[in-house]
């Protein structure tokens, strides 16, 4: 018999995020910016704890990530664009903090810095797209986590084979293709009630969130498996685990759905 320990902690807090999210998001850019800068300034946090930096470049790590994301958000409040040539040095600050402080493990922190493209872009990307259409956004999200529960329950039910031991022993052959056949069927269905873009373009999101979803699951769990971890955090609860285990899917996702959309 097949039994699903985590399904209705998984549930409750999923609902209550969607709910939460959704009110966020009707409430004008200001509060969209409140949203998105909390949940990424609780990521960086988690990836900072994970790699057990020092304090002082854990510091400098959050004020610098957290200074980028603010200043990408600058243009959808009047403000002039900053030039990507003074953002990019700011991406080296981690590697001289990791330097300067010989307390701390120069590897790790240097593994950090890896946060602007792995949480601070992704995250950039997702109030961007708050800002253009908040369904679209929905849809988006709604069609990779989709594929996350819908790989969940096949692997579950169905899961014989194993897809990648060393990465992630529960992860089966069977769940992946059930979350990618589950991934389209909900993109069909979005199509009808998100507009903004074609029944064919829903077709490729699903296509680009089934993989870049999966690899990144994947990504998260081989980090973690390396950090001798099983969850990036409690901030979802015990037995869900850390905000970056809930999102590691839509991180990788949703900055080749952005690209393919051009948005």
């Amino acid at each position: 018999m097949v039994t699903f320990t985590d399904f209705w902690p998984r549930l409750t807090i999923t609902s209550f995020w969607i709910i939460v999210s959704l009110i966020c998001f009707h409430s004008g850019p200001d509060v969209a910016l409140i949203y998105w800068g909390g949940i990424h300034f609780i990521a960086l946090y988690e990836l900072q704890t994970l790699l057990s930096v020092s304090w002082i470049s854990l510091t400098i790590n959050m004020l610098t990530n957290n200074a980028v994301f603010l200043l990408l958000a600058r243009p959808y409040f009047g403000y002039p664009r900053v030039p990507a040539e003074m953002l990019l040095p700011l991406a080296f600050v981690p590697f001289a903090a990791a330097l300067i402080d010989s307390r701390t493990n120069f590897w790790k922190s240097s593994v950090s810095s890896i946060s602007y493209i792995w949480i601070t872009i992704p995250f950039h990307i997702c109030f961007k797209l708050t800002t253009i259409d908040t369904k679209l956004l929905m849809g988006v999200l709604t069609v990779t986590w989709i594929m996350d529960a819908g790989a969940y329950f096949s692997g579950h039910i169905f899961g014989r084979t194993p897809l990648l031991t060393r990465i992630s022993p529960r992860k089966t052959v069977e769940g992946t293709i059930g979350g990618a056949v589950i991934t389209f069927l909900t993109a069909h269905i979005v199509s009808a009630y998100v507009p903004f873009i074609s029944h064919a373009d829903w077709m490729v999101v699903a296509l680009i969130s089934s993989t870049f979803g999966h690899l990144g699951d994947l990504f998260e769990s081989m980090f973690k498996r390396a950090l001798e971890v099983k969850d990036s955090g409690t901030f979802m609860g015990k037995e869900i685990g850390g905000l970056l285990d809930r999102m590691d899917s839509v991180l990788f996702a949703v900055v080749f759905v952005n690209a393919y959309l051009a948005l």
